[in-house]
């Protein structure tokens, strides 16, 4: 599974999600039937949907993985991006995602910040490929949260690509970095293996 910017944080919130459900990575699932089944908790479901594949691998470009207004070198020091103005941009997508009334609660919530994430939840993910700019203001946020899952062993890869920005996929046709890194994420594609299906 695929996702960049708030892309990456509904990747990994799907990943979280599908996990606490009880599906695995590379485990097909029906998701006609609520709640979703696999064909062995299930087997009277014929999968009728066809199946749906979990994600046996996460790529993350440039994620925002934690909403909150929470201070960091890179955040500081890109406090005026013009593509990622963090002090306004991310608290008002989670004004945007979430009730006033459950703010407090949401912006802590791994489905809304992956970083917030235990490692109980954490450990269940797929191998996790980052790539980042650096010079986004979500680089802490991405570097940390590698940390974290190496800690607990998911095979993956930090790529930190000093030169760009957050967002750097649209600058292809102008930069030759952001042509490489994305021929970095094609490349640990190809030489991932993946999982079969489990049913």
């Amino acid at each position: 599974m695929f996702g960049e910017s708030a892309g990456g944080n509904l990747a990994t919130a799907l990943s979280i999600q599908l996990n606490r459900m009880g599906i695995q990575p590379g485990m097909l699932y029906c998701c006609c039937c609520v709640p979703p089944c696999t064909a062995r908790r299930r087997p009277a479901c014929s999968l009728r949907c066809g199946g749906c594949l979990a994600a046996d691998r996460l790529v993350l470009a440039y994620p925002a993985l934690n909403l909150n207004s929470t201070p960091s070198p890179s955040r500081f020091f890109h406090l005026s991006d013009p593509l990622v103005p963090t002090a306004a941009l991310l608290p008002g997508c989670a004004r945007a995602y979430v009730p006033l009334h459950l703010r407090d609660k949401a912006v802590r919530d791994p489905l809304m910040c992956p970083l917030f994430a235990g490692d109980e939840e954490l450990c269940h993910l797929p191998p996790t490929f980052l790539s980042t700019g650096g010079c986004d203001p979500l680089l802490d946020d991405v570097v940390e949260f590698d940390a974290r899952l190496r800690r607990l062993r998911i095979p993956g890869e930090l790529q930190v690509h000093r030169s760009l920005p957050h967002g750097f996929f649209m600058l292809k046709p102008f930069l030759a970095d952001a042509s490489t890194a994305i021929d970095g994420i094609l490349e640990w594609i190809r030489t991932t293996p993946s999982h079969e299906p489990v049913a």
